[in-house]
């Protein structure tokens, strides 16, 4: 029995890497579980045992991603360093997670530029909107704990600098997932990162 589901989840795992592959090249709208099943080299019968559309697939596919993202933010965090530094950190760990695994950094493309908006597919781009919410709520702490007691210029909410930050990301990022060889996200990054943080909370 063993065996069996570890089989299974192998198989699982397959046709959700196979199904990258095919919503990459097709687009997810174009796409079919045919299509899936030929990649992943096994029956159509084989893909509907695991999932009942390719929705699913592809919210499976979400899933394992960012839960993969995730733990490797928790992996770089270090408790002993300040909150600047970890701030610093956690920003550079998102880019370079992002440049340095392939399978992140497609699945981020698929979704933003090679898949339609619809109910259907409303459990991945949760998951997707989920992680965000989570990046801004570990920066909007960080923050906190840079400003605890600084006089502050500025106007500005931690929760308010966060999603600054944030959409600093995102618009690099997607600048780089249509772009990737000229542009370099990991260039000088810890340098860029900590300029841009301090004029952002000064």
């Amino acid at each position: 029995m063993k065996r069996t589901a570890e089989d299974s989840l192998k198989t699982r795992c397959e046709i959700i890497e196979a199904a990258q592959e095919v919503f990459l090249r097709k687009g997810f709208a174009r796409s079919t579980l045919e299509d899936v099943a030929s990649e992943a080299g096994v029956t159509r019968g084989a893909v509907y045992h695991h999932f009942d559309s390719k929705a699913e697939i592809l919210n499976a596919l979400c899933e394992m991603r960012y839960a993969a993202f995730g733990e490797h933010l928790k992996k770089t965090q270090d408790e002993q360093s300040s909150p600047f530094d970890r701030l610093v950190e956690s920003i550079v760990s998102y880019f370079s997670y992002l440049e340095s695994n392939k399978k992140f950094a497609d699945m981020q493309f698929l979704l933003t530029y090679k898949t339609e908006l619809c109910d259907e597919i409303a459990g991945g781009m949760q998951t997707k909107i989920e992680s965000m919410r989570a990046l801004t709520d570990t920066y909007a702490e960080l923050i906190g704990k840079v400003l605890k007691g600084v006089r502050q210029s500025q106007k500005l909410s931690k929760t308010e600098l966060a999603h600054i930050i944030v959409c600093y990301q995102s618009g690099l990022s997607n600048l780089w997932l249509i772009d990737r060889k000229t542009i370099s996200i990991n260039k000088d990054l810890r340098r860029v990162v900590t300029n841009f943080v301090q004029h952002l909370i000064s």
